[in-house]
């Protein structure tokens, strides 16, 4: 059983994405939808509450997480639409994730990726120990479930609050530091990848994942064609040119 975390950021209002989901043809879908409203708490219309909300239920499996984000960078939002969403899932002895703007175009092949863990307990698609602290790139990953709360609470217990997130950032910084740090001190057995991608954003398609299930980060690519004025280089047949 796979499941993917999409993390979405509506340019709706609260209730016409409200509305958008609700009119979603439900039978098309097959995967676990996780997603953020953002500034939630803040928009015009707050008084959208959870509540309201739950009617989604029996619908769609979907997580709405309406969490502010005023401090913290990416890696706030990122970890809450991760400790919700991978939770949810702990009944599965592996969950595979990957960020909303990647793509596998060879998905078949991912039993590979499984067997080649062994009895390992995380593997993540790229792994750096060129820097001063050990990177883990969090594009992608698979991880055995039940290290999946201890992993999500070493990283709350050192990114939230705010007193918490400003004693460790120097310390930990960028989500992938923070992720390393947590397979270190927990001590999971972890599975490095043969090749790791060519860098964290995965602007040039590469490494062990890429070959065996086709691994992509479409933004990666995008904006490094962007860059070097390569437009030729983007992958147009992922990309919905009518939201660029």
């Amino acid at each position: 059983m796979t499941a993917i975390a999409f993390p979405v950021r509506s340019l709706l209002s609260n209730g016409e994405f409200l509305d958008l989901l609700l009119n979603l043809d439900m039978s098309t879908v097959q995967t676990w939808f996780v997603s953020r409203i953002v500034k939630f708490a803040n928009s015009p219309d707050s008084n959208l509450g959870i509540g309201t909300l739950s009617i989604l239920r029996g619908l769609i499996d979907n997580f709405l997480i309406s969490k502010h984000q005023d401090w913290g960078g990416v890696i706030f939002p990122y970890f809450w639409m991760l400790k919700f969403g991978l939770q949810s899932l702990s009944m599965y002895e592996y969950v595979y994730h990957a960020n909303g703007d990647c793509v596998v175009e060879r998905p078949e092949n991912i039993s590979i990726l499984l067997e080649s863990m062994g009895d390992s307990d995380f593997y993540p698609i790229g792994w750096d120990e060129t820097q001063s602290k050990p990177m883990c790139n969090t594009t992608g990953f698979i991880i055995r479930s039940k290290w999946i709360q201890p992993m999500m609470q070493h990283i709350q217990d050192h990114l939230i609050p705010f007193e918490v997130y400003e004693k460790y950032s120097a310390k930990l910084g960028s989500g992938e530091v923070r992720f390393a740090q947590a397979v270190i001190d927990l001590g999971l057995k972890l599975k490095k990848p043969e090749r790791s991608p060519f860098n964290l954003q995965l602007s040039t398609p590469g490494g062990t994942w890429y070959e065996t299930i086709g691994f992509r980060h479409i933004h990666g690519e995008y904006k490094d064609g962007l860059s070097k004025t390569n437009i030729g280089g983007i992958p147009w047949q992922y990309i919905d040119q009518r939201y660029l």
